[in-house]
C-alpha cells in the first residue's frame, strides 16, 4: 500500500511503507568503465609507437595505444576558460603522469577521440588542459563536472568518516546539502571509482532520520535507501525547507575487499540519478564535492 506518490519530471519516485523504488538503472562499474572521458597522450608529429588518428576537423595527430588517465582519474575538475580546463587527479594516475614525455594529450569521449589538448602541470597532482575542441568543450566539461560553479548554489557535499582504510573495513561516506531554498524532495546516488588495485563493495547504506542535523528533522517525510544502484533519497510530505549549513542527507558504505589499493573517489553521480526539486516539484540546479579515500594494500594494518 502506498504511502504517497510524488511525479518528477525526471523521473517517478514511489514511495512505499517500507522500501522506495528509484527512477531508472543505474549504471555498473562497467559501465562506467567503457564509457565517458578518457585521455592519451598524443602528438601532432609522429612519436615511435604512437597511432596515426584524425581529428573532427579532419587533421592528423598521434596517438598512444594506452589510456594515461580517465575520467575515474579525475578528483575534481573545472572550466578555466571557453576552451581550457583544470583538473586535479588521483594520486596514482597523478604519479604516472610525471612520467609521461608528452605534453599533449588526445581527448576521447565514449571511445570517440573528440579533441588534442595541450596538457601542463599547474601543481601536485593538478593539470592544465588548454585548445580543447570548442564544440566539445561542453559537452567534456558537463561529463566532468567542470562547468561553472554557481555562486551561493546549492552544493552536495561527500565527506568520508574516514581518511585511510584497509582490507575488511567498511569506509562510510556521510552526504550533505547546504545554501538550498525550499528543497523538498532529494535524490543522491554515489559512484566510487579509481583506485590503484581492485574495487570497493558497495554494503547496505542508511539515513539517519534520528541524527539532530538531518534534513527534514522532525517533519513528516519517507526516505529509503536502494542498494541495489547505490541511491538514496526522501521527500518531505508539505512544502520545502531551506538550508544555510551543512544537513545531513545519508550514508553510503563500502567494504574493502582483497587485493583493493590506491585512492579511491567518492563522486556524487550525475544525471537523472542525483536530482533536488523544490516545494512545486522544479529541479533545481547544483554544484557537488567529492571525497577520497586512500586505501592500504594487505597485510598494511
Amino acid at each position: 500500500m502506498r504511502k504517497g506518490t510524488l511525479v518528477l519530471s525526471v523521473g517517478l519516485l514511489s514511495f512505499g511503507i517500507a522500501s522506495l523504488a528509484f527512477a531508472g538503472e543505474g549504471r555498473t562499474a562497467r559501465d562506467m568503465k567503457a564509457a565517458g572521458v578518457s585521455f592519451r597522450l598524443a602528438s601532432d608529429k609522429v612519436v615511435q609507437d604512437f597511432q596515426k588518428a584524425s581529428l573532427p576537423d579532419g587533421a592528423s595527430v598521434f596517438v598512444s595505444p594506452r589510456t594515461a588517465f580517465s575520467q575515474s582519474d579525475v578528483v575534481s575538475a573545472a572550466a578555466t576558460g571557453s576552451d581550457a580546463m583544470q583538473l586535479t587527479l588521483t594520486q596514482d594516475a597523478a604519479r604516472e603522469l610525471d612520467r609521461a614525455p608528452s605534453s599533449q594529450v588526445a581527448v576521447y569521449v565514449d571511445g570517440r577521440l573528440a579533441s588534442l589538448a595541450t596538457m601542463s602541470r599547474a601543481g601536485a597532482g593538478t593539470v592544465d588542459l588548454a585548445g580543447i575542441n570548442s564544440n566539445e568543450m561542453a559537452r567534456i566539461a558537463r561529463m566532468l563536472d567542470a562547468g561553472v560553479r554557481a555562486p551561493n548554489g546549492p552544493e552536495i557535499t561527500v565527506v568520508p568518516r574516514t581518511s585511510t582504510a584497509n582490507e575488511g573495513d567498511v569506509v562510510s561516506f556521510d552526504v550533505f546539502v547546504t545554501n538550498a531554498t525550499d528543497l523538498r524532495t532529494y535524490q543522491v546516488a554515489l559512484d566510487v571509482v579509481g583506485g590503484r588495485d581492485g574495487a570497493l563493495v558497495r554494503v547496505p547504506g542508511q539515513i539517519d532520520a534520528a541524527r539532530p542535523d538531518f534534513i527534514f528533522g522532525a517533519d513528516q517525510n519517507v526516505n529509503a535507501v536502494d542498494d541495489t544502484s547505490g541511491r538514496l533519497g526522501g521527500v518531505r510530505f508539505e512544502g520545502g525547507v531551506t538550508v544555510d549549513r551543512p544537513v545531513y542527507l545519508g550514508t553510503f558504505n563500502y567494504e574493502v575487499p582483497s587485493g583493493a589499493a590506491g585512492q579511491f573517489i567518492a563522486k556524487v553521480r550525475l544525471g537523472d540519478d542525483s536530482f533536488l526539486a523544490d516545494g512545486n516539484n522544479k529541479t533545481m540546479p547544483f554544484n557537488s564535492t567529492g571525497a577520497a579515500v586512500t586505501v592500504g594494500s594487505r597485510g598494511s594494518r
